[in-house]
């Protein structure tokens, strides 16, 4: 009797694990997509342009680092997160440069512009 509550009890903590890293991985992909899209349709900035470097799972959203080809040592740094409506915002966060910090972020202008509205 106790290794079928055991083996019970295993099974539902193993299906809330599973279901959980399903979500987690839909979320991601749909928020890389929101990423993408707007990227391409307020900056005009093409996804081949670019790698998604890193992304990580925060308390309230999604940060992606992006590295453009041309900017191999300067990392741009993106947070998708949701609205009250349930639908997704792009918030331009900052950049992050590798190695030598006297270089200039070509895109930062431009994103802080575009996708946060600052003028």
């Amino acid at each position: 009797m106790k290794n079928k509550i055991f083996y019970t009890f295993l099974i539902f903590i193993s299906i809330i694990v599973g279901s959980f890293m399903m979500y987690v991985s839909y979320e991601k992909i749909i928020r890389e997509d929101y990423l993408i899209s707007t990227l391409e349709k307020n900056s005009q900035v093409e996804s081949e342009e670019y790698e998604i470097a890193l992304s990580s799972l925060t308390k309230f959203g999604y940060i992606y680092e992006l590295q453009f080809s041309d900017e191999p040592h300067i990392k741009y740094a993106f947070y998708v997160k949701d609205t009250k409506d349930d639908e997704y915002d792009l918030l331009y966060y900052s950049y992050g440069v590798d190695g030598d910090f006297n270089r200039d972020a070509k895109r930062d202008q431009l994103f802080s512009q575009t996708i946060n509205d600052f003028e």
